[in-house]
């Protein structure tokens, strides 16, 4: 299964980034584990409602790995605590290894990962071991039934090599299994096919990234030198078929061009034309055609124009058109200004921005003032200055606002965007003037109504 960490992805919630990875072809979604994920790691509904939104766009929890930096910043020099030489700081580690299991049964995710952290040079070998081996056992008794426990290797931790991870596996009977990265094999020196070959059912988590000249930089694939074909080969020759996770942290900034590369070399190599089948038709297909879902607007905005009615309503549009953000305004009485009337998923940080937008400024502000749609195919990248500056803090990029228009007279505007660049097409373009033309309709009638 083609997966893809979520610390090369920009901060968004769960089914957000679900959204962008599956568009992408990948299938799986490995969790970098946040500090305010730990601090929730309690909160049933909160993991439920995760676990049930990335369902909902075809994508799966895999593993919650404990590699994120910001896991680190309370401890001397961020440095990771298994092998601390104080049991205090050792049991903050066994804490975090605690959650990431309590998370892993809650979102549905097979595995917890963890590195073991770089050997303090006053410890001999033997104590590093003792007290490896020691937390680890200890961590094996947090772990709740059919979730699992793998070790990385990291070039600058004590467990660096095919060499260590095979004495780990000695040292405690194979229950602690493997997070495989290639690219610190690379940086190691340690040859990719047989190593892969040696270590065998162990492997569990496999990580994909390149490398140059050995130095441990994560770049994309096709930047370095590794052979993803030898990957491929050596992985099939031992029936492989665990989770293939991209590694591409330095690229959050870049996601959309890192998925993109990723897609394009791991793709051919382990994706059964899932990306080419999802880049075709990104829309999800579960609310059926647009005229089913005017039919289904329609009778539900007849019961009433609160705002949970709207909220519903938008809902089912994001959910058609596979957006994760979008707004809905209607036209002040006098005629010069928009007013929010519902939205999903606008950041906290800019909503006193978007809750009166003055007509002609920002796109919703300029597709009323058009009467016409105004789309952007990267609100991230893009220098048009059609969109506000703040519109970038959405995390969003294809977006688009369209006037609501009933008889030729402006009643409002919709807008909606996905976490990924994207045109909207002709056809859906005027799908969404059909829907807004249905809420011109109703927002009119509301103005009708006596002490309106």
């Amino acid at each position: 299964m083609l997966c893809y960490s979520t610390l090369g992805l920009p901060d968004l919630g769960l089914p957000d980034l679900a959204a962008r990875v599956r568009y992408y072809g990948f299938e799986g979604l490995e969790i970098a584990l946040t500090p305010e994920q730990c601090a929730r790691r309690g909160d049933r509904p909160f993991w439920h409602s995760a676990r049930e939104g990335m369902r909902a766009h075809g994508v799966r929890a895999t593993v919650i790995h404990l590699g994120n930096p910001r896991l680190r910043s309370g401890d001397p020099e961020g440095a990771p605590t298994l092998l601390h030489p104080e049991a205090s700081a050792r049991r903050r580690w066994m804490d975090l290894i605690g959650a990431a299991f309590e998370i892993a049964e809650r979102i549905g995710a097979t595995h917890a990962a963890v590195a073991s952290g770089p050997a303090q040079a006053s410890d001999s070998p033997a104590a590093l071991w003792a007290r490896l081996t020691e937390t680890l056992k200890a961590a094996l008794e947090l772990r709740p039934e059919g979730v699992g426990l793998l070790i990385e290797h990291e070039p600058e931790h004590f467990i660096r090599t095919a060499a260590d991870l095979a004495e780990l596996g000695e040292r405690l009977a194979g229950k602690v299994e493997i997070n495989l990265d290639v690219g610190h094999l690379q940086v190691v020196g340690d040859p990719i096919g047989p190593t892969v070959r040696a270590l065998g059912s162990r492997i569990r988590n496999v990580h994909l990234e390149d490398i140059r000249d050995r130095v441990h930089r994560h770049l994309l694939p096709g930047e370095g030198d590794i052979d993803f074909q030898e990957v491929a080969e050596a992985l099939s020759a031992i029936g492989y078929e665990g989770y293939l996770t991209a590694d591409l942290y330095p690229y959050a900034d870049q996601a959309s061009v890192a998925l993109e590369r990723a897609r394009e070399v791991f793709g051919p190599l382990w994706g059964p034309g899932a990306a080419a089948t999802v880049r075709a038709d990104p829309r999800r297909e579960g609310i059926g055609s647009t005229a089913e879902l005017l039919e289904r607007l329609r009778a539900e905005l007849r019961a009433g124009l609160d705002e949970p009615m709207l909220l519903r309503a938008l809902d089912r549009i994001l959910a058609h058109f596979g957006c994760q953000v979008g707004t809905i305004h209607d036209l002040s009485p006098e005629g010069d200004r928009l007013r929010m009337r519902a939205q999903r998923g606008v950041p906290e940080a800019i909503l006193p921005q978007v809750r009166t937008i003055p007509i002609g400024k920002g796109m919703a502000g300029l597709a009323a003032e058009r009467r016409a749609p105004v789309q952007v195919c990267n609100l991230q990248t893009d220098e048009s200055g059609v969109a506000k500056p703040g519109a970038r803090l959405t995390r969003m990029e294809g977006a688009i606002s369209l006037p609501l228009l009933a008889r030729g007279q402006l009643r409002g505007t919709l807008g909606v965007a996905k976490a990924v660049a994207y045109e909207f097409t002709a056809e859906e373009t005027e799908s969404l003037l059909s829907i807004g033309s249905l809420l011109a309709e109703v927002f009119e009638r509301e103005t009708r109504r006596p002490g309106v």
